[in-house]
Order: C-alpha cells, then structure tokens, then sequence
C-alpha cells in the first residue's frame, strides 16, 4: 500500500502527540499544522512536518487525510459568556481555514475526521445513546454542532468527513492529569450522586479509531467511546481500586456548581450512556474494552506511579 500523508491541526496536544506517535509507527507520513514550529519541534519527532500556515502546504503534495483536533480547552476556564465564545470561535476559525484550503486544492484529501464530543448528546438521563440517537438543547450540543457543521462542508469537495463524537479519553496527560493527585491521596469519590453515566476511551484506542477511520472511509458521527459506559460513582471506586487508594469522599452537585459554575453541570454532573455502535459495526476492535484494564494502564506509567 501507498504511503499516506496526514494533516493534523492541534498535534501537539495531548490526543496530537498519540496520534501522531501511532501514525508514523504505521508508516504515515505526518504534517502539523502548529502556531508555533519551534516549540512543537520539542514536543513531536523530528521526520514530523511542521508548517505555520496551510498556505506552506506545496500544492503538488498529496495530501490524503485531514484530522482536526484544534480548538481551546474547555476545561482550563471557568464557562462564561466570553470564554463560550472563544471555545467556539477557536473550533470554527481552525476549521473553516481547512475547509478553503481543501476548496482550493485541485486534488482534495480522501477524507477529514474532524473532533467532536460527546457533549453533542447533551443530557440525556438514562438513554443509551448510539450515533442517530437525539439530543438535549445546551451549550455543549451547539458547541459540537456548529463544530460538525463547518467540518460537513468538506463534502461539497468530495471529501469523506467523519465527526468523531469523544468522550472521557484515559491516558497519561488530560483530565486524568487533573483527577489523579486527589485520588492518589484517597481524597476521590462520588461527584454529586455519581449515578451520572460516564463514556470513557483509553487514548491508544481513540487514536487507532482516527485511524481506522480513515483508513475505511469512514463517515458521518463516530462514537469515540469505549463499549462499557459506567456510573461515575464506578469509575471512582475503580480508579481507587488501581491505585490502592479510598475512594470514599463525596462531593456535593451544589459545592461543585459553586466551584467550577456551568462547567461542573455539563461535563461532571450530567453524563451520557454512550455505545460505539458505528465503530463496532465497521469491525474495530478495542484494546482496551474494560475500565478497570485501561485504568491500570494509566496509572501503571512510570511517571504517574512515581508520585503515588
């Protein structure tokens, strides 16, 4: 098989630098499109392209897929009319700039997988959610919704485009950077009821799912979840478990809506059941299926289990 090439904006980013490492132990040839080269040069390997503008891009470089991972943190500020805006705005300025400069290309890529989230399904209690599954009318849905929507202009090109829809990711940076401390100082627990549905996937299957789904022509919404979807109040006593630690404390919704405000309600206290319905169904396979196995991975690392 030809040797693919793949532009990924936001590599080097937690998901990016995974991504990246896994694409080129395929043989993939990678670009990144970086704000700043010299610093993305320290953080990624050296036979990785990196280029400031899309413009850099020779016109007579083949470029096959496109993974968009661009957009600003949601969870580094406080939600508040102005941060709202600048989470969508940093989405859609990333993507729009892709979607004219595959407009301008004589031969566009095969196919755009562009980020998404699972807070696109909002809050849907108890519902099982697969990929044609409805949605609940917030912030987060029309966040991921006119993230999605930019990205579905690719098709006009000819260009296949898959909205990965990602929940939780499980790896050695992220949330899991945040959540781990207190837990190692058995300070973790229940949030509020911990009977909200928590969709989590180790960062190694996210990545290989990108791929996959490139590699297939995958499109339309994929579900970047893992098969078993637990209650948060689950998922403490096995990160607990992992890390031999009690996992006992309990934190109030109210105190936890004080704290971190809208933020709190949307992404810890209001969860969704999510099933990789779409993934499963095209054949992918998931190295790590179960949370107590992929969480032993986490906190396995050499650098996590140092502070411990």
């Amino acid at each position: 098989m030809d040797t693919k090439h793949l532009l990924v904006t936001g590599g080097t980013g937690f998901i990016g630098q995974v991504l990246i490492n896994e694409a080129l132990a395929k043989n993939i040839h990678c670009t990144v499109l970086t704000r700043d080269a010299k610093h993305a040069h320290t953080l990624l390997p050296a036979n990785v392209t990196l280029v400031e503008s899309l413009q850099d891009i020779s016109a007579s470089q083949p470029i096959e897929w496109v993974i968009n991972l661009a957009g600003e943190s949601l969870v580094n500020h406080r939600w508040n009319e102005q941060t709202k805006v600048k989470f969508i705005e940093s989405r859609l300025k990333v993507t729009q700039a892709l979607i004219d400069w595959i407009a301008s290309r004589g031969s566009p890529p095969e196919a755009l997988i562009n980020s998404s989230a699972i807070g696109w399904y909002g809050d849907m209690g108890e519902e099982a959610l697969h990929e044609n599954s409805l949605y609940h009318d917030e912030f987060i849905h029309e966040l991921c919704e006119k993230w999605e929507a930019v990205a579905k202009q690719a098709e006009a090109a000819g260009v296949g485009v898959c909205c990965m829809r990602t929940g939780l990711v499980l790896g050695h940076g992220g949330a899991m950077k945040s959540m781990l401390p207190a837990y190692k100082l058995g300070m973790g627990g229940s949030l509020g009821s911990g009977e909200q549905w928590w969709s989590w996937i180790h960062i190694q299957d996210l990545v290989r799912l990108y791929l996959f789904s490139a590699e297939n022509k995958i499109s339309g919404v994929v579900n970047g979840t893992a098969p078993h979807p637990v209650r948060q109040k689950h998922f403490a006593k096995i990160l607990g478990k992992v890390l031999h630690r009690p996992s006992v404390i309990k934190t109030p919704s109210v105190v936890l809506k004080l704290v971190l405000g809208e933020f709190a309600e949307a992404l810890l206290l209001h969860g969704q059941q999510v099933l990789p319905c779409v993934a499963q169904q095209k054949g992918f396979t998931f190295d790590y299926p179960e949370l107590e196995q992929a969480l032993q991975e986490v906190v396995s690392e050499p650098e996590l289990k140092q502070a411990s």
